[in-house]
């Protein structure tokens, strides 16, 4: 009886969680890298969840969205913004799989199947105090983040607060 018992509650565990919710987490790392600069700038990164304060060249701790992570620094005497835009992972194949509906709700509701890249490069305006030329990589303020996927990168592990 408390076999059967046991296998039960596992069983609703397992059909009402999200797959990418379990496995991946509700959080993510990007790591965002300045090319053309070593000076370091306070940034802030913002989606729908919440925004995060960090220091670029940096990590970017976040919460996961479906909506675009706005990057926003303070480059000398202008800002300087850029847009990374969330993907779907993988996990929701396994949801359609394994979780079916319920578990493709729970990770709907969290946002656990989006991922951004794992590092995004900024471009900056002013070094020091001192306009500075952009490297051939990128226009002035672009993210050169076209070549980066989700998938690849230097991410870190950590968690966002």
């Amino acid at each position: 009886m408390l076999l059967r018992d046991f296998l039960f509650v596992g069983a609703v565990l397992l059909a009402t969680t999200g797959c990418a919710t379990v496995t991946k987490g509700t959080s993510g790392v990007t790591q965002v890298q300045v090319n053309n600069c070593a000076e370091r700038i306070a940034c802030e990164g913002t989606n729908k969840k919440g925004s995060w304060a960090f220091t670029a060249p940096g990590p970017l701790k976040y919460k996961k969205s479906d909506e675009d992570m706005v990057i926003a620094c303070e480059d000398g005497p202008e800002s300087l913004s850029v847009s990374m835009a969330p993907t779907r992972g993988g996990m929701i194949w396994g949801n359609v799989l394994v979780g079916g509906v319920v578990g493709g709700g729970v990770d709907a509701s969290t946002d656990a199947h989006w991922e951004y890249p794992e590092t995004i490069t900024l471009q900056r305006r002013y070094c020091n105090g001192v306009a500075v030329e952009p490297t051939p990589q990128g226009a002035a303020g672009v993210a050169d983040a076209a070549a980066e996927s989700a998938g690849e990168g230097t991410g870190s592990s950590e968690q966002a607060n």
